[in-house]
């Protein structure tokens, strides 16, 4: 996500059988859970909501629901107020 994070060798890795491998392991079953994420916020090129998608089509492989839940980055992430003054950390902001 960061240009020049990783080497292209040290790329994380997509491993089908072993996600599904790993859940079954856990013995936790389909439990869906929220993804929050700033809807109007891109980086480098790249749009949280494409992110938000991969992320949720790669889980939903694996057998994991995801539910998109997407709003504003001001409307979540408020600048200033309660949640800020409380540690929210204002991504894209």
């Amino acid at each position: 996500m960061f240009l020049g994070a990783l080497t292209p060798a040290d790329n994380a890795k997509f491993d089908l059988t072993k996600a599904k491998a790993e859940l079954a392991a856990s013995g936790i079953s389909n439990r869906p859970f929220n993804l929050g994420f700033p809807s109007d916020f891109t980086l480098n090129g790249i749009s949280f909501s494409t992110l938000a998608q991969k992320v949720q089509a790669n889980l939903q492989a694996a057998g994991i629901t995801v539910n998109l839940t997407g709003s504003p980055s001001r409307q979540r992430w408020p600048t200033t107020g309660p949640a800020r003054a409380a540690g929210t950390l204002a991504v894209g902001t």
